[in-house]
């Protein structure tokens, strides 16, 4: 069996392992950028066989010149795809998000203590003693249920 024929050839940038729907990149950054063995990249994906990597593994180093060049050009695309990704995501990932967000929030507030509500007498003696603004500012907080009301005390 030739080195040739564990690989399919669909087009210059797209290069699968026979049998596979693994591109030969998958194998590769593995490999090279993240340092690990065939049996350790093998064990990764149960699918390919030792062979399988190996074969990958040597075609590379063969022909490393145009591997290399063909990783730069994978890892740009993918690099330029997940840029576009991020700036228009799909709106399920946006509703997602959101999701999230909102589930994170419920969370915080339920470890919030309960509130201490402020008894009314001293309501009313921080209320007298603000301008007219801060109060109409207070009583409308008091209105939308806030927590908290920034004001300065004169």
């Amino acid at each position: 069996m030739l080195l040739n024929d564990f690989f399919d050839f669909l087009a210059p940038d797209d290069i699968r392992i026979k049998g596979h729907r693994i591109g030969i990149e998958t194998v590769l950054y593995e490999y090279i950028y993240r340092e690990r063995t065939a049996e350790e990249i093998q064990q990764l994906y149960p699918s390919l066989t030792l062979a399988e990597v190996y074969a990958t593994i040597l075609y590379y180093l063969q022909n490393q010149a145009s591997v290399s060049q063909y990783l730069e050009d994978w890892l740009e695309w993918s690099h330029q795809q997940r840029k576009m990704q991020a700036a228009n995501p799909h709106p399920a990932t946006e509703r997602l998000r959101k999701l999230k967000a909102e589930r994170e929030n419920q969370a915080v507030v339920s470890r919030l203590p309960p509130r201490q509500g402020i008894p009314g007498k001293l309501l009313l003696d921080i209320a007298g003693s603000l301008p007219s603004e801060d109060a109409s500012e207070m009583r409308q907080a008091i209105e939308n249920d806030c927590g908290q009301v920034d004001f300065e005390r004169r």
